[in-house]
């Protein structure tokens, strides 16, 4: 362990090993798990962990790209294999546009017929005693993790996504959540005016991943 839990943060497999408690618990996959619990109740056709059940995908599936310093473009491989071995918290995890968004309206919505309003606000409270390694991370840490974490002055950790605790000016206001993924995919939600944007684009290219993080 490389700090006591709420002492600080950092960019590991945490959620990953989450799942294997779900699962421990469960005694189900956590794939089937989320599928009783979340998906169904949600009306969630298409997300899923094994998407060589799904014969539609192959036609659905947008291809991961990659642009290189002359402007092109070019496909790389997805950094897991299909089908995957585990079901795993942080990774792997296909979905769609749609059914992402509806999912951050469930939580938006004090989370539904899915979880209990104290466990949305426990997910969405603050965990860190002390803020201040994750925002010199924000600050001085590579590109991609400054990007993917908050553009917002003060910021701390909920249990799934980082918290703005001041006001971003024309953007944000303090309680907003939000993360991001290398390959741009962007979503905020603002408890404010209850609302929630999304932006996919599958693309690894830290100058969108830098336009889009400025203004959201």
């Amino acid at each position: 362990m490389a700090f006591e839990p709420g002492k600080s943060w950092g960019y590991g497999p945490g959620v990953d090993w989450a799942g294997c408690v779900v699962e421990k618990i469960s005694n189900q996959k956590l794939g089937d798990f989320m599928q009783e619990n979340i998906f169904q109740k949600l009306g969630i056709t298409a997300t899923t962990f094994h998407p060589e059940n799904h014969p539609e995908f192959s036609a659905r599936r947008v291809e991961l790209c990659q642009r290189a310093p002359d402007g092109s473009l070019s496909m790389i491989p997805i950094p897991y294999t299909i089908p995957a071995k585990d079901d795993l918290g942080g990774i792997g995890l296909y979905s769609t546009p749609k059914e992402f968004t509806r999912f951050l309206q469930m939580i938006l919505r004090n989370g539904e017929n899915v979880l209990r309003p104290e466990s949305v606000n426990t997910i969405l409270s603050p965990q860190l005693e002390c803020n201040k390694e994750i925002n010199t991370i924000r600050d001085r840490g590579s590109k991609i993790m400054s990007r993917l974490v908050n553009p917002g002055k003060v910021i701390d950790m909920g249990l799934s996504a980082s918290i703005n605790l001041d006001r971003v000016p024309s953007a944000r206001y303090p309680g907003s959540i939000s993360w991001a993924g290398a390959a741009n995919a962007f979503w905020v939600s603002d408890f404010r005016f209850l609302s929630t944007f999304s932006c996919y684009v599958q693309m690894c290219d830290l100058l969108i991943l830098s336009i889009f993080s400025g203004w959201i």
